[in-house]
């Protein structure tokens, strides 16, 4: 700009004008420089701030767009979330499946529909599969016994944590699960957390380590878990509906003369 002031005589405002279309390499021929400095400044401005320092600047930002969107794609992007629902560990067995069937299962329910889901696993190392990822769900790849992942997880701004169990035929589970509600434990939790115990004599123990809810991994009903969500307490009758424990449906047969059913 200074250059075009003083070589050729210009003022400012058209400096600047002038300045940007040459740097852009726009060149709308309005004006130009005519003096011999005028036009070796032009020059210097144009192949060495202007067509190089731009292909610069938009390289390094399509190198920033194309990393940014393959570490959301891998699970390596803090995604920031907040009421959302936070879906912790995966089950090996048939997980993708199942996971599928969960999230249909909370679009479908009015009260849930809206909620962001962030899966938090060490799993999926290709990213979420395209079922799930065009559902609208998130990957953050971790380890969820680490506290610094569970806290990269905003898992103290969830709405609803689901801690999941990793293997629904493995007792060892359990352990995971407890590590995980343990270290929930120390975050300052908002959310209402839901916990799968593969072994019920494990269940009074995942209530003390904060578990508002605690059901069985029953993997051909995700139902379950969704109505533990959107009505706390009635997974506890469906879930008898499947045992002998508790409360249990029993029918009757009654004789009501002269009633039509």
């Amino acid at each position: 700009i200074g250059a075009m002031v003083w070589f050729e005589g210009l003022n400012p405002w058209d400096a600047l004008w002038l300045t940007m279309t040459t740097m852009t390499t726009v060149g709308y021929g309005d004006m130009s420089a005519a003096t011999v400095p005028g036009r070796l400044a032009t020059i210097l401005l144009m192949y060495v701030f202007g067509i190089f320092l731009l292909a610069q600047i938009a390289g390094e930002w399509i190198d920033y767009r194309m990393d940014r969107r393959e570490r959301m794609r891998l699970g390596l992007w803090r995604w920031q979330m907040k009421n959302h629902i936070l879906i912790v560990n995966t089950p090996e067995t048939d997980g993708i499946r199942y996971l599928q069937g969960l999230v249909q299962q909370i679009r479908l329910s009015t009260s849930l529909e809206d909620y962001p889901i962030q899966i938090f696993s060490p799993n999926f190392p290709d990213g979420l599969p395209a079922e799930l990822s065009s559902m609208g769900v998130v990957l953050h790849k971790g380890q969820p016994e680490g506290e610094d992942d569970m806290e990269a997880a905003d898992a103290d701004k969830a709405d609803f944590i689901i801690v999941m169990a990793v293997d629904n035929h493995d007792v060892r589970s359990d352990s995971v699960t407890l590590d995980v509600l343990d270290r929930l434990s120390r975050l300052d939790l908002q959310g209402h957390v839901i916990a799968e115990c593969v072994h019920d004599h494990n269940r009074e123990r995942f209530r003390r380590h904060g578990a508002n809810a605690v059901i069985r991994p029953v993997r051909a009903y995700p139902e379950l878990m969704v109505r533990a969500m959107a009505a706390p307490g009635t997974e506890t009758i469906l879930e008898d509906l499947f045992t002998h424990d508790g409360a249990h449906p029993r029918r009757y047969n009654l004789e009501v003369p002269e009633q039509s059913w």
